[in-house]
């Protein structure tokens, strides 16, 4: 088993990246893998509880709904988001500071940066 980091750098709503990188981690705990999903940069907006008719883009619940199942851990980079969004972070999502964020990515056996 290895610890498998999926950094998603990408914002949920200008691309689609952002479920196609749900997909993935999803599919690497098939392998029994231990899976941690990074929102970083601009990807941490993914983090924020989004009402995907809302901001007309398709809604994120259907693979988040998925994650607490499969064991998958999710972190958000504190830094990445404005002092006004820190509120709307899910709440099965851990904020870390950026030298977290750079440890665990130390630590990790792979990490995907998508």
């Amino acid at each position: 088993m290895k610890h498998v980091v999926v950094a998603i750098r990408s914002s949920p709503l200008t691309t689609t990246r952002v479920h196609e990188g749900f997909r993935m981690a999803l599919g690497l705990t098939l392998s029994n893998h231990q899976v941690t999903v990074a929102y970083t940069g601009d990807g941490a907006g993914a983090a924020l509880a989004l009402d995907g008719e809302t901001v007309q883009r398709p809604g994120l619940a259907d693979s988040l709904d998925l994650f607490e199942a499969c064991k998958i851990r999710e972190i958000v980079e504190r830094e990445a988001l404005l002092p006004a969004q820190r509120d709307g972070v899910r709440r099965q999502v851990q904020p870390v500071d950026r030298a977290g964020l750079l440890d665990l990515f130390a630590q990790a056996d792979v990490v995907i940066p998508w």
